[in-house]
């Protein structure tokens, strides 16, 4: 972000929902109205693949006599960071071309709800994409750099830079070397990446680094949604049957229950009709 941030798990005094309260420490000062107009355009973003911003404050209970700008985002249980899943961990491989497509797709889809809404991403660095369980991922953060380093160029430049930043970090994750993507290693990283991906994924991959628009990119991605939408719905199927069959679980749990209570009523003190070798042994 450019400046030293602090990360909190806290919950909220309204409604006792736990949320993730990042504070922006450092030099930076920033008053109420600052804030409140950065994050203005995102606290209206709801997308499976952004992290929602629930809100923003300038506060200096937690340091008296010093100010800190607050955000406010959903909290994502057990989420690791892109860089901490992949280049940090020394264990880690690189993601199959599957894997790759899938976030190659998630992502696209959250750049191109924000550029419709006139917004750019802010860039897709590792750092601020979350793997919140499953294959799902999501941008958060971008809010904070509207604060910490604001970007004045006309939006189509920074509309731009998200989908070239996309493209580098597609190039990096099939490399898993977080500089495979640098000016004079792309060429030879697309032709590493060439040796285990197919031929259409190294193509995307390098029209995007290389700079363009959602226009151009979304011809390259459209045969690969038909697979993204099945694999979606077979696994709502999947989280479907699994509620059903816990939901099936639960009501024979609370019948037995039921039954446990007329068969063994306590305030009888063991009268027969009542008890295991009575009338409702049956029970």
């Amino acid at each position: 972000y450019g400046v030293p941030t602090t990360l909190f798990r806290a919950v909220d005094s309204e409604d006792g929902h736990v949320c993730a309260l990042r504070r922006v420490d450092g030099s930076l000062r920033a008053t109420g109205e600052e804030v409140s107009m950065v994050a203005r355009p995102w606290l209206g973003v709801q997308h499976p693949n952004i992290v929602e911003l629930r809100g923003a404050f300038v506060s200096d209970e937690m340091e008296e006599g010093t100010p800190r700008a607050f955000f406010v985002h959903d909290f994502c249980a057990g989420a690791v960071t892109l860089e901490s899943a992949i280049f940090v961990r020394i264990e880690a491989e690189a993601p199959s071309e599957a894997e790759l497509w899938s976030l190659a797709l998630q992502l696209l889809s959250a750049a191109f709800a924000l550029h419709s809404m006139g917004m750019s991403c802010r860039g897709m660095e590792p750092a601020r994409i979350l793997l919140t369980g499953g294959q799902r991922v999501r941008l958060h953060g971008s809010v904070v750099l509207d604060l910490t380093r604001p970007d004045t160029r006309p939006l189509a430049d920074q509309q731009r830079d998200d989908l070239a930043s996309l493209g580098r970090l597609l190039v990096n994750l099939a490399c898993r070397s977080p500089g495979a993507a640098s000016s004079k290693a792309l060429p030879r990283s697309l032709e590493l990446m060439a040796a285990s991906c197919s031929p259409d994924l190294v193509h995307l991959a390098n029209t995007l680094a290389r700079g363009t628009t959602m226009a151009e990119v979304m011809p390259l991605v459209s045969a690969r949604l038909f697979d993204h939408a099945i694999a979606v719905q077979a696994q709502a199927d999947a989280l479907r049957e699994a509620h059903r069959a816990n939901l099936e679980a639960s009501r024979l749990a609370r019948l037995l229950i039921k039954l446990g209570f007329v068969n063994e009523r306590p305030e009888l003190a063991g009268d027969p009709s009542w008890a295991e070798t009575g009338d409702r042994y049956l029970l």
